[in-house]
């Protein structure tokens, strides 16, 4: 029987062709080690704090307003390296329920993977300074997925509030993966592995993928679908034990007047929550080794 890394192999390769050697000049200098964050647009601060802060147990280590002072941006910390990042503005979610502002990676040079993304092809906005000090390009998957990739620096956010509000009470401390509806695999898998250089886990031609993260461990799962569905079909946190957390959310769940859904997936339990407007998280366990 063959082997799936040799039926993997077999896809790309009919799909795309063998690849090149690349010289010493073409080789990326650069590296993606993980996932940043999820951004969304919410209708409710009060009632997304709500589910982030009390129930999730996440700490807001600082926020951004705009020119006039309103509130444009709270953070939901998750780890040193990671965080959710929560837009107040009904109007820009979508008849469909979609609410996916953007998505973030992490990156180690961001000039170097700027003019990776030029050479390619690909339209990127220039490597600039964001509000919260760090370097950040941002540009589009072929289905329009925005993604803002950082480039941490001492004078950005992220930094300066390493080793604080990492919450005690916080359901878990690893954003590990995000689920994406894509109306083209093909087209996707050329976009993220042949240009990003993600790593295949799996994949099924004309359904899903499942791709890791160049230099890490996060993954993203992209499932083709034709319909007019919304953009993020869930992210997923990673707990230690899950039926203890499975327990404290119980507890916390009923005092706030939430609820969660347990469910198998492939033989491993899992617990789906949703927020007020409708964002899917999947808390999955740990995986050993």
């Amino acid at each position: 029987m063959k082997s799936t890394a040799f039926l993997v192999l077999l896809f790309f390769i009919t799909c795309f062709g063998i690849p090149e050697k690349l010289s010493a000049e073409e080789k990326a200098t650069f590296h993606i080690p993980a996932l940043y964050h999820v951004g969304f647009w919410i209708s409710d601060i009060s009632k997304a704090r709500k589910f982030y802060h009390d129930l999730l147990g996440y700490d807001e280590p600082y926020s951004l307003l705009t020119p006039q002072g309103d509130l444009q941006m709270a953070v939901m910390k998750v780890n040193d390296d990671q965080v959710i990042y929560l837009f107040p503005n009904a109007k820009k979610i979508l008849p469909n329920g979609d609410n996916l502002d953007h998505l973030g990676l992490v990156v180690d040079d961001a000039q170097a993977l700027y003019h990776h993304l030029i050479k390619a092809g690909i339209k990127v906005k220039p490597v600039h300074k964001a509000r919260i000090g760090d370097t950040i390009i941002t540009c589009s998957d072929p289905d329009g997925h925005v993604y803002e990739i950082t480039q941490f620096e001492k004078t950005g956010e992220l930094l300066k509030n390493r080793g604080k509000f990492n919450a005690k009470s916080r359901i878990s401390d690893h954003l590990v993966s995000v689920t994406l509806h894509v109306k083209d695999l093909d087209a996707s898998l050329n976009f993220y592995v042949k240009i990003l250089g993600f790593k295949v886990k799996q994949v099924s031609p004309g359904k899903d993928a499942i791709l890791i993260v160049p230099d890490g461990s996060d993954t993203l799962h992209l499932v083709q679908s034709n319909y007019n569905n919304r953009s993020v079909i869930d992210y997923r946190l990673e707990v230690v034990d899950l039926a203890k957390a499975k327990d404290r959310l119980r507890t916390k769940a009923e005092a706030l007047h939430y609820s969660f859904e347990e469910r198998n997936e492939s033989g491993k339990d899992v617990l789906l929550l949703k927020d007020q407007d409708g964002t899917v998280v999947v808390l999955i366990q740990k995986q050993v080794g």
